[in-house]
């Protein structure tokens, strides 16, 4: 278990409007997501979540996404976080830890796939509460050779191991 945040942590979460952890906890979580994603044998992690499905996206980025987010995790780079809703970019730009936010376009399945394609990702794990549509589009937009594994079960009882933050 992690260490209770000091008492610079506490101010940096005082300052933000929105409920959150602290920038520790965050990179808690996403070195256990790493580690998840190695043990696994996946060249990146996408994490999906909206509506009554967001604790996922929302334990690893802060967004609670309302509508569908796609959050694209690969190794050495900087998170990306897709909203389906361009309307809600800028909330989720101001509320999001840790990844940078764009619009997921018209197609978020393509997009989220394009991203995938641009890092060389051909092996991927998906957590979260997808649709059939949604993975069968991500699926065709990725490719022959490209394999989409279900890393939820794994992703749920990693979480269930609490830092003292939490």
């Amino acid at each position: 278990m992690s260490a209770i945040p000091a008492a610079a942590t506490l101010a940096e979460l005082d300052a933000s409007p929105w409920a959150r952890f602290s920038d520790v906890e965050y990179a808690r979580r996403n070195a256990a997501v790493d580690a998840l994603r190695a043990e696994n044998g996946c060249d990146a992690l996408v994490i999906f979540g909206g509506g009554n499905a967001r604790h996922e996206l929302q334990y690893l980025a802060a967004w609670p996404a309302r509508q569908e987010g796609w959050l694209v995790l690969t190794p050495g780079e900087e998170p990306a976080l897709f909203v389906q809703l361009y309307n809600h970019v800028p909330n989720a730009a101001e509320m999001t830890v840790g990844a940078r936010v764009a619009w997921a376009g018209a197609s978020s399945p393509e997009t989220v796939a394009g991203e995938l394609r641009r890092h060389g990702a051909r092996r991927i794990g998906l957590v979260g509460a997808i649709s059939y549509q949604h993975h069968g589009r991500l699926a065709k937009a990725l490719g022959d050779g490209a394999e989409i594994v279900d890393l939820t079960p794994a992703f749920r009882r990693m979480r269930l191991v609490k830092s003292d933050e939490e």
